[in-house]
């Protein structure tokens, strides 16, 4: 909980202050007065003034904000007191122009508003070489082509016709590569029906494939599987002391080649063939070349609902790291990888593709953020680089108080020639105030769901 708490403060406080900084630091380069650059909305609990600028930490810590001079097309009217001479007032008032944000020409406004969400990019297109400088573990297999090992009963590629040795090239048109590219579009695709290129002995062939609806089991995010799985070979990783396998003679490298004199040929065959029988089983194991027989009775595991032996799986891992220039072309590659992901994301949400019940929160966010802080530096910046594109992609949409409503507006204002009317400028913020409001309740109560249903 305390990893989690204090992993999900540190990258939303960065990101923040990143697209902030942006912000301030483009304001400031077009001659435009910050009155306050703040983390944070609400109270403030520590504040410090330098200069013009009051700097300040604030209590609820979902965004921030840099509140500019003349941002507020009424704020000229409350300026100065009834003591000031009229000098002293029209230079109070010149200074103010001079500074004021909506009276900078439409290319510094423009300039100023684009800078937060550029920020949040850029930080990406940083973040992401470091971290395959540091290095990126991963299971072996993620990295290399997607060949299907094993097709599961009943399942979507059952259904769709795949069969163990296809390769899959494409998906929605889009080039796969490699296992981890290949789980990602399968996982955000539950329920939808997506194209898919597959190469069967050399021939192409076009099919679609629905990836069945499932719950992640740590984060309670619906996800699709596809019913298909890596080339796996029933080699035992590990054997659990005290327990059938161990009892039996069964050693860590053994390869299970059949049961009951029944193949088998993949680690999943294995829990299918002895999962719903406690009756004695006939292991016939490899060991170095030498082939035996072992009589071995499974043992029912409450929890797992199923007859188990006690062994694990050989799980290889591989760590990558790489040289400066390979790990910024890497991570200029990752961080476009991504941008089309979730600007696809997007389109599908547009377009009723995909659920908004798979919008997640800020407790999502920190539930995530613990795992990867938990999991090593590596693939918490990684997240972190994630979340920032989101950050400022999500800022570039066309909505009212988010930035990319305030380019709409300056967009519509060069066409006309002329500024918006104050009116119509507030109204429209009001309604996306309320919308951005709503979504916010919407995406927490998302979250507040899939704790209490990953209780059950």
């Amino acid at each position: 909980m305390i990893t989690m708490i204090i992993s999900v403060i540190l990258v939303l406080g960065v990101l923040i202050f990143v697209h902030e900084l942006g912000h301030f630091a483009m304001a400031k380069y077009c001659g435009v007065g910050v009155e306050t650059f703040s983390l944070g909305f609400g109270k403030k609990i520590f504040s410090f003034k330098r200069g013009e600028t009051e700097y300040c930490l604030s209590i609820l810590p979902l965004g921030g904000y840099v509140k500019m001079v003349g941002d507020n097309p009424e704020e000229a009217l409350s300026l100065g007191d009834s003591n000031m001479t009229g000098d002293e007032m029209e230079q109070l008032l010149d200074n103010h122009k001079a500074k004021s944000f909506l009276l900078k020409p439409l290319s510094s406004r423009i300039a100023i508003v684009a800078a937060g969400p550029i920020m949040n990019l850029a930080l990406a297109f940083l973040i992401y070489p470091i971290t395959f400088l540091i290095g990126v573990s991963s299971p072996a297999y993620m990295v290399e082509a997607p060949i299907v090992g094993y097709v599961m009963e009943g399942e979507a590629a059952e259904q769709a016709g795949f069969k163990a040795g296809d390769e899959i090239i494409k998906m929605d048109n889009i080039k796969v590569g490699t296992w981890e590219k290949l789980n990602e579009l399968i996982g955000m695709n539950p329920g939808n029906t997506v194209s898919v290129v597959i190469n069967r002995n050399g021939t192409l062939i076009d099919t679609t494939l629905t990836p069945h609806k499932v719950k992640e089991q740590t984060m309670g995010v619906q996800i699709g599987v596809g019913g298909f799985a890596p080339p796996m070979e029933p080699r035992i990783g590990g054997v659990v002391e005290g327990k059938a396998a161990d009892k039996s003679g069964l050693l860590p490298g053994d390869l299970i080649k059949a049961i009951d004199g029944k193949a088998i040929n993949h680690w999943i065959e294995l829990p299918l063939s002895i999962g719903k029988s406690g009756s004695e089983r006939t292991f016939t194991i490899d060991r170095a070349g030498k082939v035996f027989d072992v009589l071995i009775t499974p043992v029912l595991n409450v929890d797992y609902g199923a007859h188990l032996i006690g062994v694990t799986q050989t799980e290889e891992t591989i760590t990558r790291s790489y040289g400066l220039v390979e790990s910024v072309k890497l991570g200029f590659a990752k961080t476009i990888d991504r941008t089309i992901l979730l600007c696809s994301f997007i389109k599908g949400l547009v377009m009723g593709k995909y659920s908004l019940g798979s919008l997640g929160g800020p407790i999502l966010i920190a539930q995530v953020s613990g795992k990867m802080a938990e999991s090593g530096l590596s693939p918490f910046l990684a997240f972190a680089a994630f979340l920032s594109l989101n950050l400022g992609i999500l800022n570039f949409l066309p909505i009212p108080v988010l930035d990319g409503g305030f380019l709409v507006f300056f967009g519509l204002e060069w066409m006309r020639g002329k500024p918006l009317s104050d009116g119509f400028m507030i109204a429209t913020q009001n309604v996306g105030f309320f919308l951005l409001i709503g979504l916010m309740l919407f995406v927490t109560w998302n979250d507040l769901v899939r704790v209490v249903t990953s209780w059950g």
